[in-house]
């Protein structure tokens, strides 16, 4: 398929956080306002009970079905040659980057550690 140009979807997303929420509440209606409702506008978080009741309660939409394929007019495709995908979904896999990357005195103890912030692009 890819030869014949179809693309992948690799699930990266750019946009303002803003865009998103009334795409969500246009195509999922009532999902956002669950989370209102135990979330006051300004609060972080009251507690865990509460949000573990309310996931509890919600069904679990699919993003891509049920909100991006609804709302194609609000979308943007671009075809990115030579990208490659790296699942970073353990430290062990960052550390390995990073060392391809040229970055050095990373471990995977360190990740966890606090202290400054890696910012890609910056020294």
């Amino acid at each position: 398929m890819m030869e014949r140009g179809c693309l992948w979807n690799s699930f990266i997303m750019v946009g303002r956080v803003s865009a998103f929420p009334p795409l969500i509440r246009r195509t999922v209606p009532g999902l956002l306002e669950s989370f209102e409702s135990v979330l006051p506008p300004g609060i972080a978080a009251t507690g865990r009970g509460a949000l573990r009741k309310l996931y509890a309660s919600i069904p679990a939409p699919s993003f891509s079905g049920e909100v991006l394929a609804a709302c194609p007019s609000h979308l943007l495709v671009l075809h990115c040659a030579k990208l490659r995908w790296t699942d970073l979904g353990d430290p062990s896999r960052v550390v390995t980057l990073l060392g391809r990357l040229g970055v050095q005195g990373v471990s995977r103890a360190g990740l966890a550690a606090p202290g400054p912030k890696l910012v890609s692009g910056q020294n």
